[in-house]
């Protein structure tokens, strides 16, 4: 498969944004767009900027209404123009596009998270079978998502203990927000997403092979009102460099290259059932069966789940754990080599605060430890930790969401609870 390209433009579509940025400082002033860049500051922002009656908004370069006005250019055009602006997508400008409505099939627009949006997701469902309700105007109770006590059927699908969460680079790393080791995380997943309006692949969401069909990963990674409207159409696995056809490494003196990227067509995206109903981007999770069966290697590997009942405070035991993701980073939103950071587990009475008290038993805290943090672009990836005394390691939890800027001292992100949503797992998997 051709690699696309994460800022690839034509050269008339270069002109087309120049104009509209210009357009926007010339009418707006300056402080709004910085204000814009600093609300949208990756591929995607979680939830969708306010446009009326339900518009999309979606990057200018897809939107006919915008092309039109910049092909027979009037003051009256660059006033709509203006007005339509709703954000930045990294350094293209989103706009609420009239003409997109119809064109897409939108489910209901989910109530906007109270307290800033996540990581950027991306795609929506390409099959759901049983969609989300429409949300409820008052929290539902808590229903319980931890495994039932007998033994189910979803157990025989998950790889055995010693075939999973093996990884190639070993266990001895330096984590301060640094590139991987090649290898160092064979069961993450890569998600890119296309809209009707352009077939460009745009890199997103994250998420973890768990076995040979199934890959999990956020909610919000998989609804389309999180996504502009794009469809999660591609998924790779194996993959380190997204510019490299071949990702190599010099390890002791020799070189190392893993095999050529798998990639795959999500045939059918399950959404937990109360997903973004109970609280902020609550439920945050998603299981994604691929179109065919993954080929494993050194560089391919599931990761191990963690049982219904663990604690993360004491299989931790004051450890950090480790996630890993393509988002953005601290160099900017365009990150092309997984990068990886070491975050501590945060309890819940200190992250609580910091989201208006409001966080749920399944949402659990990482992070505030310096500028040690996921961002942007890092949703739906996974945390990890081995077990104590270098075992395999265990997708502890998932990238959900957090606060506008990445990396803020003493401010943890949430993430979803992979042990609470065990039993939701093993319920969705099929043969």
């Amino acid at each position: 498969m051709q690699r696309a390209s994460l800022r690839g433009s034509t050269e008339a579509v270069a002109r087309t944004l120049l104009v509209v940025v210009v357009v926007v400082v010339a009418g707006g002033g300056g402080g709004g767009v910085e204000a814009a860049h600093r609300s949208a500051r990756q591929l995607f922002p979680t939830s969708r900027p306010d446009c009326a009656n339900n518009l999309p908004c979606i990057p200018v370069r897809e939107c006919p209404f915008v092309l039109n006005i910049l092909a027979n250019p009037t003051p009256e055009g660059f006033r709509q123009l203006r007005q339509s602006l709703c954000g930045f997508e990294g350094r293209i400008p989103l706009t609420c596009c009239p003409d997109a409505v119809g064109t897409a099939t939108t489910p209901t627009p989910t109530p906007r998270p109270t307290v800033s949006p996540t990581r950027p997701t991306s795609g929506s469902p390409i099959q759901n079978p049983t969609p989300p309700p429409t949300p409820a105007p008052q929290p539902t109770p808590r229903p319980s998502t931890a495994a039932p006590s007998q033994p189910q059927a979803g157990e025989a699908l998950l790889p055995p203990a010693g075939q999973c969460g093996l990884s190639s680079a070993g266990q001895t790393r330096i984590f301060f927000g640094e590139s991987s080791p090649l290898g160092a995380y064979p069961w993450i997943a890569l998600f890119g997403y296309t809209s009707r309006f352009n077939p460009e692949v745009v890199w997103g969401c994250g998420g973890s092979l768990i076995n040979s069909r199934y890959v999990v990963t956020a909610g919000h990674c998989t609804a389309r009102e999180f996504t502009f409207n794009r469809d999660l159409t591609v998924i790779r696995i194996g993959e380190h460099n997204i510019t490299s056809e071949v990702d190599c490494e010099n390890r002791g003196g020799r070189r190392v290259c893993a095999p050529p990227i798998q990639a795959f067509r999500p045939v059918e995206v399950t959404r937990h059932e109360t997903f973004n109903t109970r609280g902020t981007v609550s439920d945050d999770i998603a299981l994604i069966r691929l179109d065919r069966d993954v080929t494993f290697n050194a560089f391919v590997v599931p990761v191990c789940l963690p049982p219904a009942t663990m604690d993360l405070g004491s299989f931790l035991g004051g450890r950090q754990a480790f996630v890993a993701g393509w988002g953005a980073t601290e160099r900017g939103p365009d990150t092309q080599v997984l990068q990886q950071v070491r975050v501590p587990f945060v309890t819940r009475d200190v992250c609580n605060p910091h989201y208006n008290n409001a966080l749920l038993t399944e949402q659990v805290c990482f992070g505030g430890d310096g500028q040690r943090d996921s961002c942007f672009g890092d949703s739906g990836g996974p945390v990890v930790s081995p077990v104590q005394g270098g075992g395999a390691f265990m997708l502890l939890a998932l990238v959900s969401f957090g606060q506008p800027s990445c990396g803020v001292v003493g401010v943890p992100a949430v993430y979803t609870s992979v042990a609470a949503y065990r039993g939701w797992i093993l319920n969705n998997m099929k043969p």
